[in-house]
């Protein structure tokens, strides 16, 4: 049975994975396209760079800063942020405004390439882990077309990415979705991992491990499945794939002792039931036994006894015969 189970185990992972894949591609392609909205609006674009050119007109930052609000209330950012050309912060709205190297280089890409550029996740210093996305702010002029500024779209992992990620179809022990990338040398987990504590973003492992799925799943670049140990040492079935537009993999793993809970289960019960139906068995051929013993001893006593009563009576009667034929 063992083969059965973990071929049932596999294709069930492979659905997971897939599932979960498709929803994540399906996410960055919302968010790619809400960026691509936003930079085909000419009559914003223009009024970003009416700002650009005169900070002095106390109307433009309000209602540039109410387009914003509206973004960040309908599709689910957490931050928007309004960079010049020269990486400075014009405008922010939303919680977290932090300006790091790699989100001023992410916007000059957006700026110079003219494109929606996608960012990679990081942490800031609080510790949360975010996404963004660099719109340029393209407009139109006697110098031609040309980006002035870029709008950052910036999500929190922790809103709705990693509760994707986290949530099993079932109720299970040990079975974790991961999200992993290629760091160089080494696979980076991308997500927050269910045994181990602040893993997202910090926990790296050799990519070169055949064992590790995460380390096999992140030197493929198709979907595939696997027996080996994560990240614990624990033994694991596994389904990786990568995530499409994006150097991510998806693993979904469980352990292998959880998949084979139910067969160990039918064993000891199989094994108990078949316990007692010998044991049942036994005694009744015990008992069997025993009272085929008791039937013969009694028999044997019965014809002991029989013979005694014969031989007592033939001592009964034989100095009278004897008598009788003296005379």
């Amino acid at each position: 049975q063992i083969p059965q189970i973990e071929r049932e185990a596999y294709s069930n992972l492979q659905t997971i994975a897939r599932l979960k894949a498709e929803q994540i591609e399906n996410w960055l392609g919302e968010r790619r396209g809400d960026g691509k909205a936003l930079a085909a609006s000419k009559e914003f674009n223009a009024q970003i760079h009416k700002f650009i050119q005169d900070k002095t007109d106390t109307k433009l930052a309000p209602e540039i800063l109410g387009r914003f609000q509206t973004l960040l209330d309908g599709y689910g950012y957490n931050s928007i942020l309004l960079i010049d050309s020269r990486g400075h912060l014009l405008l922010g709205q939303g919680e977290h405004q932090d300006m790091s190297p790699a989100v001023r280089d992410l916007a000059a890409l957006s700026i110079t390439g003219k494109p929606v550029q996608g960012g990679e996740m990081f942490r800031d210093e609080a510790g949360h882990v975010h996404l963004d996305w660099a719109v340029p702010v393209v407009i139109s002029d006697a110098q031609g077309e040309r980006a002035v500024a870029a709008i950052l779209l910036r999500t929190v992992a922790g809103q709705f990415l990693y509760p994707l990620i986290q949530t099993w179809p079932v109720a299970s022990a040990g079975a974790e979705i991961l999200l992993v990338r290629r760091d160089g040398e080494s696979v980076i987990f991308l997500n927050k991992l269910r045994h181990r504590q602040d893993a997202a973003l910090t926990l790296k492992l050799p990519a070169d491990n055949p064992a590790l799925p995460a380390a096999v799943a992140v030197n493929s670049a198709k979907p595939g499945t696997m027996q080996g140990k994560d990240y614990r040492g624990v033994e694991v079935l596994a389904a990786y794939r990568p995530i499409a537009g994006t150097a991510w993999r998806i693993v979904a793993k469980v352990d292998r002792d959880e998949v084979l809970t139910p067969l160990w289960r039918t064993v000891y019960w199989i094994g108990l039931i078949a316990f007692a139906a010998i044991a049942t068995i036994m005694l009744a051929l015990l008992l069997l036994w025993r009272s085929q013993q008791r039937a013969q001893q009694l028999e044997l006593q019965a014809q002991k006894n029989k013979a005694d009563r014969m031989i007592a009576t033939l001592a009964d009667n034989l100095p009278a015969t004897f008598f009788d034929s003296g005379a």
